[in-house]
């Protein structure tokens, strides 16, 4: 059993040492892609990333410490953003948080990009308004 877990407990050690995380992700078809949703498999594993009890109130309490967490989150068409008229068919960000509070991380930040599909001045305004959040970032680090 230990050789069929030591995968997933690398990616949780790598983790719990670290002092914040990052994610790049992009959507696809609305939501994350499936690579990342292997790497979430990994970590979200009962009595290691959170606990189970049926018999409390709260069936569900997560294990990992909370850490500050950048998701850095591209887009073809901005639309699809929070406050878009096309926000309602964005199921990346809701379902990364959700899998992130899960376990314990709950100082989530978004960074995000959108309008790579149509290559003109909105996609250049976005991605200068995520170059200065990066650079906040670093620089509080």
């Amino acid at each position: 059993m230990q050789a069929v877990l030591s995968e997933s407990e690398q990616l949780l050690a790598e983790i719990e040492k670290a002092d914040s995380l990052v994610f790049g992700v992009p959507m696809y078809n609305f939501g994350l892609p499936a690579q990342l949703k292997a790497y979430f498999d990994q970590i979200i594993r009962v009595n290691r990333s959170f606990t189970f009890d049926p018999d409390s109130e709260e069936v569900y309490q997560p294990m990992l410490a909370n850490k500050p967490t950048t998701v850095i989150i591209s887009v073809g068409d901005g639309d699809l953003l929070p406050g878009g008229p096309k926000a309602d068919l964005n199921f990346l960000e809701p379902h990364l948080v959700t899998m992130l509070d899960f376990i314990g991380l709950r100082s989530v930040e978004f960074i995000r990009v959108g309008y790579e599909e149509f290559q003109d001045e909105r996609l250049r305004v976005a991605f200068a308004s995520a170059e200065q959040a990066v650079a906040r970032l670093a620089a509080s680090a």
